[in-house]
């Protein structure tokens, strides 16, 4: 079987002069691989190899009460419920925080250690597994949302996976990684772990059964980081104004 290899810079005279680059300080070193230099990659193995607990873990410090904060929370019945908090600082590096990380309890219980974890901070928003909003049979309309914001804690739905498509937001939060731009708190042993163990499906022989194919488990806190880079935060937009 024969096939010739393409890459972008075959294209490079038809396109406007520097688009190459451009489009090369946007992506990943696996997109730049795969869509400018045309190499095929097989995604195995860890989905955030990039992660490195001696460079993306740090002593925890303050947060400045003018940095924007975020929390998400993925939810679950009978499973694992997490909350994470992330700070955006003024250079654009993302800062997760805080977690709560809990399983078999009931929402009220969930709900107030995540208001006493999170004291009289502000936030720019409040973001939730959309599954939250879905009326499960004989609900009457009483969904997990509703729950939650019936114990003080009103979310909205973070983007939906089916949309944007689980591959694009990984690639986000792959792409702050690569740059530095997100950070985590050592005292968060879970967020950790999970960057540490996350991994691409694979078949019973090994093989990766699609480039977009991950594993269900080890990514509860990872649910809602994708979530928030993909909604592309900046530190100025909507910034907070803090009375004193």
């Amino acid at each position: 079987m024969l096939f010739q290899h393409f890459e972008m810079y075959d294209n490079e005279n038809n396109l406007p002069l520097g688009a190459i680059a451009e489009a090369a300080a946007r992506m990943t070193e696996d997109e730049k691989r795969m869509r400018i230099r045309g190499i095929f990659g097989v995604m195995r193995g860890l989905v955030y190899k990039e992660f490195a607990p001696s460079v993306h873990v740090v002593a925890p410090f303050p947060i400045p009460r003018e940095w924007p904060r975020w929390r998400m929370l993925d939810v679950a019945g009978s499973g694992t419920t997490a909350c994470g908090w992330i700070a955006l600082a003024e250079n654009e590096c993302g800062y997760l925080y805080r977690e709560h990380y809990v399983e078999d309890q009931s929402i009220t219980l969930h709900a107030k250690q995540i208001l006493a974890a999170s004291g009289d901070e502000v936030y720019r928003d409040n973001l939730i597994d959309p599954t939250a909003f879905y009326e499960a049979a004989g609900s009457y309309g009483h969904t997990v949302a509703k729950q939650y914001a019936e114990q003080g804690l009103k979310f909205n739905p973070w983007p939906l996976v089916n949309l944007m498509g689980e591959h694009a937001m990984v690639q986000r939060v792959k792409y702050r990684l690569e740059n530095l731009r997100l950070k985590v708190f050592a005292t968060c042993p879970n967020w950790r772990r999970e960057f540490l163990s996350w991994k691409y499906k694979c078949d019973k022989d090994g093989k990766p059964l699609a480039v977009d194919a991950f594993e269900d488990g080890n990514n509860h806190l990872l649910d809602g980081t994708k979530a928030w880079a993909s909604l592309m935060p900046t530190f100025t937009a909507q910034k907070i104004e803090v009375v004193t």
